[in-house]
C-alpha cells in the first residue's frame, strides 16, 4: 500500500528522533513510500501450515533509509501518526 501521509510521517520522525541512524548517526533519511507489515506467525499452530493465517498478528510500518550509509529502520505507523493513521 502506498503511503497517504508521507509528509506527516517525515515530520513525525524528525520531531521524535534526533539521530535516525544507529550506525553512522546521520540524521538525513528517505521514507520508502510503501506501507508494510511486521508479522508474527504462530509456528507451533498446525493450521498455519495448512494456509490458515487467522492467528497472524501484524503491525503496519514504514521504512526510513539513511541517506549516508543506507541502513534501513522501520517505524510503527500507528505510533507515528496516532489518530491520523486510524482515520485513514
Amino acid at each position: 500500500m502506498f503511503l497517504k501521509h508521507k509528509d506527516e510521517i517525515e515530520k513525525a520522525i524528525s520531531e521524535k528522533v534526533s539521530k535516525i541512524c544507529p550506525l553512522c548517526g546521520h540524521s538525513k533519511f528517505t521514507i520508502d513510500g510503501m506501507e508494510f507489515h511486521h508479522a508474527s506467525f504462530p509456528l507451533n499452530d498446525p493450521k498455519f501450515y495448512e494456509g490458515d493465517f487467522s492467528g497472524v498478528a501484524s503491525i503496519p510500518c514504514v521504512s526510513a533509509i539513511c541517506n549516508n550509509c543506507g541502513f534501513i529502520v522501520s517505524f510503527s505507523l500507528p505510533v507515528l501518526l496516532g489518530k491520523e493513521y486510524n482515520q485513514g
